[in-house]
């Protein structure tokens, strides 16, 4: 099972002629670092209080994202609580160099695969039963159903959309007709009581991630100028 920090990754890739490729945005490194936050609220490792300032739970136990486990170390060391936009600017300022630890990670585990300079989509995924689909197809799919079909709602695939609305990455999995009735329902679910419950504090790391990053949650305007661009993963082999 992938991360959260890996999922959103994976489902911001572009496919770019015979490869794949980064949207051009400078946004994408706090909403990963928001991912990690989002993992552990949803492990119940940390706790929010009423100033948005991370705690460690007393019962929290490790995760199985390496990278959430040690930003959950920080908050643990920190003297005094710090709020999460402290801990979403620290994560994103590794920038490039935590996107090449995801990308590296998804290709050792068999998702992304490397030939020369190019790095492509695995197909098929064998932890899945459908054939010649990828795990991001697969993903994408997913969070469509629960958006367009009115599919239960995991806490997981909330957190997915509450970051991706975040840094305007919706376009990733609705089309540009979707669109506009796709922001409004995902607005819906992210802010849905009944869902909330079961994702306190994910609903906070997409609000900080927008405060931190800079960028707007109005995604009825898809493919803007700043995410429609990609970047070569030449970078990172």
């Amino acid at each position: 099972m992938l991360t959260l920090t890996e999922e959103l990754f994976l489902l911001s890739l572009y496919e770019k002629k015979d490869t794949v490729a980064l949207p051009y945005t400078t946004a994408l490194p706090y909403a990963l670092a928001g991912a990690m936050l989002a993992e552990l609220a949803l492990a119940g490792a940390i706790y929010l209080d009423k100033e948005k300032r991370a705690h460690r739970a007393d019962d929290a136990q490790p995760s199985a994202d390496k990278r959430a486990n040690e930003l959950l170390a920080q908050i643990s060391a920190s003297p005094k609580p710090k709020k999460i936009a402290y801990w979403i600017m620290t994560e994103a300022s590794k920038g490039r160099k935590l996107e090449k630890e995801i990308l590296d990670d998804l290709i050792e585990q068999g998702v992304l695969k490397k030939e020369e300079k190019r790095v492509l989509w695995v197909i098929p995924y064998t932890d899945y039963s459908q054939e010649d689909a990828s795990l991001k197809y697969l993903r994408k799919q997913h969070l469509r159903d629960i958006v367009l079909s009115g599919r239960p709602a995991d806490p997981r695939s909330v957190a997915l959309l509450s970051l991706m609305r975040a840094i305007d990455l919706l376009f990733h999995i609705f089309t540009i007709d979707e669109m506009k009735s796709a922001s409004s329902l995902v607005k819906k679910i992210i802010e849905d009581e009944a869902v909330g419950a079961a994702v306190v504090g994910t609903k906070e790391v997409g609000t900080a991630v927008v405060g931190t990053a800079g960028v707007g949650t109005d995604t009825s305007v898809p493919f803007r100028g700043r995410n429609f661009k990609t970047s070569p993963l030449s970078f990172m082999m």
